[in-house]
């Protein structure tokens, strides 16, 4: 249901949307009906409309427009009314920022998309045809892509653009810019149920498809940068699924097939180091390459199902902390080895991943930057309860996060997270900290 506009300054495709979705139940004709008997409550409304609709050769009562002095004047002084409007002057403000930034990020080369992505609907809508391009034209990359979205909810088409960002548009036209400058951290990582690993060939005719991981573009609280705004509410985070992509491996010689597809263009040509490249890091990359940072700085939770020996030494280069759930003997083999454990955050159900850059959770989306860290524990629980519970303290306010109903089984692999990897990044970061604290003292 669309917001009720602000009819002191509100557009008039904001105020006819309005009244055909929330008065008229989508009835064009009534909508139109209702407006135009709205026209004639107007002073002088007759030799308006003749002057609208008949222009300069107008005849009989439309050519006698002189005389409409009075609505000039009446016209002039509900615009000096919007104006004197708070409201609507910060709105007019925030939509003028809005539009100078999406200029701006705009102004960035829009980046190519991956070609393995899975169209499904975009091609040949209505035919079924769900199979990857093999022609020699196919090899074109696509240049946005839709998206869904669960940080503002919906759908939207993704376009990136390289070093200015990324916009998002859904079908009401309605813009989400967020700029490279407002970005502090983004995080790629896998749904919880697309992190089984695929039990070879369906039935289903056509290529294998794989889940796209999701995104979480956490953006910088500074008072003095541009607030991201959806439907004039500012935005803390952003997070959207990448599409489905074509699995990029070649059947086995069997010809009974290994589940697993591999486009025609990857079997040889100019792009082939590029397509061979595994989609998980093709994506960082790309993100990367639009937020203007190199790709180490983009933090990613590598899908376990779909990770090869390949895709680990691949992943090495850069250290990648990687957790895994406890293995132990008589550990659920849907949960085993994961990069999350499940878990309770107030009263969501969902699952915790733990970073070397804090803590996320999902669903809905919550990040903890370690920076934000004052202590954290695990173990909570009494002793015969089947779980225990992480509780991070924040610095400041000393607020608490607590991630709850976590398996006892657990306890052990997450204290070594805890003070193998996070309270050393922590203590790191301290002490990197006094030591621009003592050079700005010494200069």
């Amino acid at each position: 249901m669309t917001d009720q506009p602000n009819l002191r300054c509100c557009s008039s495709s904001d105020l006819a949307t309005f009244l055909l979705e929330n008065r008229f139940q989508s009835d064009a004709m009534e909508t139109t009906s209702f407006l135009l008997e709205c026209t004639q409550c107007l002073p002088d409304a007759e030799a308006i409309s003749a002057k609208i609709m008949g222009g300069n050769g107008g005849g009989g009562e439309g050519q006698d427009v002189d005389d409409s002095d009075d609505e000039v004047v009446e016209v002039e002084a509900v615009v000096a009314i919007s104006h004197d409007d708070e409201d609507c002057t910060k709105g007019k403000e925030e939509e003028s920022n809005g539009n100078n930034t999406a200029v701006a990020v705009s102004s960035g080369e829009v980046i190519g998309l991956p070609k393995s992505i899975a169209e499904d609907n975009k091609k040949g809508k209505g035919s079924g045809d769900d199979s990857p391009p093999t022609s020699p034209a196919a090899p074109m990359r696509r240049t946005s892509v839709e998206v869904s979205a669960t940080t503002p909810r919906g759908k939207f088409d993704l376009t990136m653009h390289e070093s200015t960002g990324i916009i998002l548009k859904n079908k009401k036209d309605e813009i989400v810019t967020v700029p490279s400058t407002s970005v502090d951290t983004v995080i790629v990582f896998p749904k919880a149920e697309d992190c089984r690993k695929p039990t070879g060939r369906s039935n289903k005719k056509g290529p294998v498809k794989r889940p796209g991981p999701l995104v979480l573009v956490v953006l910088d609280d500074d008072d003095d940068g541009y607030d991201v705004t959806f439907r004039g509410r500012a935005l803390k985070q952003i997070c959207f699924q990448l599409p489905q992509t074509f699995l990029p491996f070649r059947n086995d010689d069997s010809g009974e097939g290994s589940g697993i597809y591999e486009l025609e263009e990857n079997k040889g040509g100019k792009d082939d180091d590029d397509e061979k490249k595994d989609i998980e890091l093709e994506w960082v990359d790309l993100l990367g390459k639009t937020f203007g940072v190199s790709s180490e700085k983009v933090v990613l939770v590598s899908n376990p199902a779909y990770l090869t020996d390949d895709g680990r030494e691949e992943r090495a280069y850069c250290g990648r902390y990687e957790f895994k759930s406890d293995t132990t003997e008589g550990t659920s083999t849907t949960t085993a080895g994961m990069p999350y454990v499940k878990c309770y955050e107030s009263v969501n159900d969902g699952v915790m991943y733990p970073l070397e850059e804090g803590l996320l959770f999902f669903k809905p989306p919550k990040f903890v930057p370690r920076s934000t860290l004052h202590s954290i524990q695990c173990g909570r629980g009494g002793g015969d309860s089947r779980y225990v519970d992480l509780v991070a303290t924040l610095e400041g306010d000393e607020s608490a996060v607590e991630f709850s109903n976590i398996a006892r089984e657990e306890v052990r692999v997450l204290n070594d997270y805890i003070h193998k990897t996070l309270i050393k990044a922590m203590a790191k970061d301290a002490a990197e900290g006094e030591e621009e604290d003592g050079n700005e003292v010494s200069s």
